[in-house]
């Protein structure tokens, strides 16, 4: 129903239900042309000055805007976390929105921007992983040679450890317990592959087993030599300094070293040559040469026939008849008696030692009883007391000098065992049970041991006398 007009009215009042202004209708105002006025309650615009705002306008969420003008704006909680899509960076996740404990499964749970990645592209979240800045960690990767733990499994394998500090893991070079080996590593004469190449040099091997390497020995062929090896007499440089000893040259060239001979400056004097034993030299050098005992420059091994006295020698002068060869020529000087001589002349005498002892009644000259090389002489006195009456005696002698020389003088005496043996009665020398000394043979003919009346006997010693 329309109310009275007044004609004279002219601004319209809106949504009064009357016509102020005469036009044949109240005035209700819609600013924003979106259909709808602010005039009436159950189709009020909520904002006349959007048009996107009015009664069952679709809503828009958290805009802050209530575009259906139902009062409230459009906030919903679709997973029911409490929070609305408004404030949920995943309203369709129950697990996220803000302040929401952070899962390992790639969303941002507390809604702070951040996502767990997998940044290596490894396939595995960065919470999955020990180190999702590389691509060959993760878990159950294979381990590799990297100081890295790749399978995650919290602990560096033993081997990714450089042990010997040369900048090498243990499993990057052959041995890391010693600093000189590595890849690429300078070898060294030590016997060890120091480069990794997998190969141990020719050079650094002991071909003769005598401890030291080829690149060390001055000649691994030979297990003689080798650095401090002591010298040998062998020509060679066995101890390694450089140098052959002096001592292991041949001067003379006879074929011996100086250290194998005994005299290197004389070719014919070396081990191969025969001992001349009248030069006074070791031509054999076996150290064995001529004896001079005497000092009378001549060698019993070659001509001097009694290396024991100075006066013997070849060329000495000779003493007449004193039974000794001084001039070594194999007899003693002697006159050659022609003629008739009186005894008295004679050069040596010989006297018995009492009065009927008929000593000399038959000497014997041609034995020597002592082994020193002369004849001795052997002398009887077959009616000497000494023993008793007439048993006898007999006397050798030795060493004969020049003039009268007293039986009873003599080196060895051989008395009769029973008076009137005669003992002396005859006497000779040989070598009877030939042990190479001239035995003594004296005669009693007198004793009577075989039986009574003058049965005779001879009495032989083999000892050596003297």
């Amino acid at each position: 129903m329309v109310g009275c007009v007044d004609p004279g009215a002219k601004e319209e009042i809106p949504c009064d239900g009357i016509d102020q202004d005469g036009d044949g209708k109240d005035y209700i105002p819609d600013e924003d042309n979106d259909g709808y006025s602010t005039c009436y309650s159950e189709t009020q615009d909520c904002d006349d000055n959007n048009d996107s705002v009015y009664p069952g306008a679709p809503e828009i969420e958290c805009d802050g805007i209530d575009q259906d003008c139902d009062g409230v704006d459009y906030t919903p909680d679709n997973d029911g976390d409490g929070y609305t899509v408004c404030d949920d960076c995943d309203d369709g996740d129950a697990n996220t929105y803000p302040g929401a404990e952070e899962l390992c499964d790639g969303l941002d749970n507390d809604c702070d921007g951040i996502h767990e990645n997998d940044s290596d592209g490894d396939g595995f979240l960065a919470c999955e992983e020990c180190d999702d800045t590389y691509a060959f960690t993760y878990p159950g990767a294979e381990e590799l040679c990297d100081e890295i733990d790749n399978d995650c499994d919290g602990v560096i394998p033993a081997d990714e450890f450089d042990c010997d500090g040369d900048g090498y893991l243990a499993c990057e070079e052959c041995d890391d317990n010693y600093a000189l080996t590595y890849p690429d590593a300078d070898e060294l004469c030590d016997g060890i592959d120091n480069d990794c190449d997998g190969a141990i040099p020719a050079g650094e091997v002991d071909d003769d087993g005598d401890g030291h390497l080829a690149c060390e020995d001055c000649d691994d062929t030979d297990c003689l030599a080798y650095p401090g090896a002591p010298e040998l007499c062998d020509g060679l440089d066995n101890d390694c300094d450089g140098t052959i000893p002096a001592e292991e040259v041949d001067n003379d060239n006879d074929g011996y070293l100086a250290c194998e001979e005994c005299d290197d400056n004389e070719y014919y004097i070396n081990p191969g040559m025969t001992e001349d034993w009248c030069n006074g030299i070791d031509d054999n050098c076996d150290g064995i040469y001529e004896t001079d005992a005497d000092g009378d420059g001549y060698f019993i091994e070659c001509d001097d026939c009694d290396d024991n006295n100075n006066l013997i020698y070849p060329g000495a002068s000779e003493i007449e008849c004193d039974w000794i060869d001084q001039d070594c020529d194999g007899q003693d000087l002697v006159n050659e008696l022609l003629g008739q001589y009186n005894l008295s002349f004679a050069t040596t005498s010989f006297i018995g030692e009492d009065e009927d002892d008929n000593a000399g009644l038959l000497p014997n000259i041609n034995g020597d009883m002592n082994g020193d090389g002369y004849d001795d002489i052997l002398i009887g006195a077959p009616f000497n007391d000494e023993g008793g009456y007439r048993a006898g005696k007999a006397y050798v002698f030795y060493n004969l000098v020049a003039g009268t020389m007293e039986l009873d003088a003599a080196e060895v005496s051989l008395i009769g065992e029973n008076a009137e043996d005669d003992a002396g009665s005859s006497v000779s020398t040989g070598d009877i049970n030939g042990d190479g000394y001239d035995d003594v043979l004296v005669g009693a003919k007198g004793n009577d041991d075989g039986g009574a009346g003058c049965r005779q006997d001879i009495r032989i010693l083999f000892s050596r006398i003297g």
